[in-house]
């Protein structure tokens, strides 16, 4: 008999032992024995007023996603101290960070729900404790959701279960539910091609369904202006009804309506097409039209109120324009010589207006001449001269008679002729 063992076996032996040894710390870890770690695991820990059936190795969930385990559980009072663990990966958490019992199914299976909170809050500390404000209300058990219905409630329950089970045992059920699994496959077919073209279409169904809460919100908060508009329809169709006969007889009268009324259109197109510029301008005119027409109201108030003091008026200036008469007829004459003169005066006028800014720098040069002066002293020289043509408006003189330059000369310097004559003014006749 051989008792040695060959090379390849004793190999054998130990790959056999270490796979055990594993699965045993494995296993032991997974169900509650003691858990072999190589660094110090981040704890954190929380008061708790009832662990909801909370067990060593639970999970610990952020949205859904495994970050750690319920290392230890004990009693505090009347409280329970819950300490757990999260992995490397999520670790720390932050000073907000708040925790739920919640349950995967409605049959049980607590775990905690994470929420690691703001990373502007700072970090928290490994063994750190939450305080009880980050202690949420753990969620709504079904026998708890159950007892916050009235008595009505519940027998309407009932009868909701008691139709469901009269529906199962029907007869039909079995066949029309083997039918309705057979096309799931088909079903999920069709909400696979879907997806895929859905995809990329995140944004706008998010969108789409922000704004649909929207319009329900609103449609909810005026639930009874809603209810107040069915409620008119309700009415206004029920008066229909009473009135079917009248109804039927006006849509039988409407098709010819409708003929008329197109034939008219189409004899109407030529005048519309005509009338399109008459808008044009009236939309043009519309706004000033609409100004003037508020300023109306004022403007009719103050005519009335002068058309009311008229007769007063009439009395003091009919006796007054009567004893003018006269006198006006006897200044006939006089305004016959002067109207010569006065032609002239606007002759002179228009000239000094036009040309009114070279006066005003002729005197700011002969104030600034007096006021400073230069190497000859503080005043004024003139070169005046008398030439002929000028003087007495005749031929062969130095330069052109009546040479009266035109306005704003310093801009465009031109030889002192070829200016045109001043005229008396006479209406009708251009001024220069």
């Amino acid at each position: 008999m051989n008792r040695r063992i060959s090379p390849l076996g004793a190999a054998a032996l130990l790959i056999c032992v270490g796979i055990a040894a594993t699965l045993f710390i494995y296993l032991s870890g997974r169900f509650g024995g003691p858990t072999v770690r190589f660094s110090k695991p981040y704890l954190v820990s929380a008061y708790l007023p009832d662990s909801k059936d909370l067990a060593v190795r639970s999970d610990v969930l952020d949205r859904g996603v495994h970050v750690g385990q319920i290392e230890q559980i004990s009693l505090r009072g009347d409280r329970a101290l819950v300490t757990f663990s999260l992995q490397g990966a999520y670790a720390p958490i932050h000073r907000d960070a708040t925790i739920q019992v919640a349950e995967k199914t409605l049959l049980g299976e607590s775990f905690i729900a994470l929420d690691p909170g703001s990373p502007r809050s700072g970090n928290l500390p490994s063994g750190s404790t939450l305080s009880p404000a980050q202690v949420l209300p753990a969620s709504v058990e079904i026998d708890q959701a159950l007892n916050a219905l009235d008595p009505s409630a519940v027998s309407h329950l009932k009868g909701i279960l008691h139709t469901f089970a009269r529906g199962a045992a029907s007869p039909q059920t079995e066949p029309e539910v083997a039918q309705t699994l057979q096309r799931l496959p088909q079903l999920t077919a069709q909400l696979r091609q879907l997806a895929v073209a859905l995809q990329g279409q995140e944004a706008y169904i998010a969108s789409g369904v922000i704004d649909a809460n929207t319009v329900l919100g609103q449609l909810g908060a005026r639930q009874r202006q809603l209810a107040g508009i069915v409620s008119g329809a309700r009415a206004t169709l029920a008066a229909l009804a009473a009135r079917a006969d009248a109804l039927s007889a006006g849509l039988h009268r409407l098709p010819a309506l409708l003929s008329v009324a197109r034939r008219t259109l189409t004899d109407a197109r030529p005048l519309l097409v005509s009338a399109r510029p008459l808008l044009q301008e009236l939309r043009a005119a519309a706004p000033p039209l609409a100004g003037a027409l508020a300023r109306l109201p004022p403007v009719a108030a103050q005519a009335n109120d002068l058309i009311a003091r008229l007769p007063g008026f009439d009395s003091v200036v009919l006796p007054f324009l009567a004893l003018a008469h006269p006198v006006l007829g006897m200044l006939v004459p006089t305004a016959t010589l002067l109207g010569p003169a006065l032609r002239n005066l606007v002759t002179v006028a228009d000239y000094l207006s036009a040309r009114r800014n070279t006066f005003t720098a002729w005197f700011s040069n002969t104030a600034g001449l007096s006021q400073s002066g230069d190497a000859k002293g503080r005043f004024a020289r003139f070169f005046m001269f008398i030439e002929p043509g000028t003087s007495f408006a005749t031929k062969g003189g130095d330069f052109e008679s009546n040479p009266y330059t035109a306005p704003n000369d310093a801009y465009d310097n031109r030889p002192y002729s070829g200016y045109p004559h001043l005229l008396a003014y006479a209406p009708g006749l251009p001024r220069r």
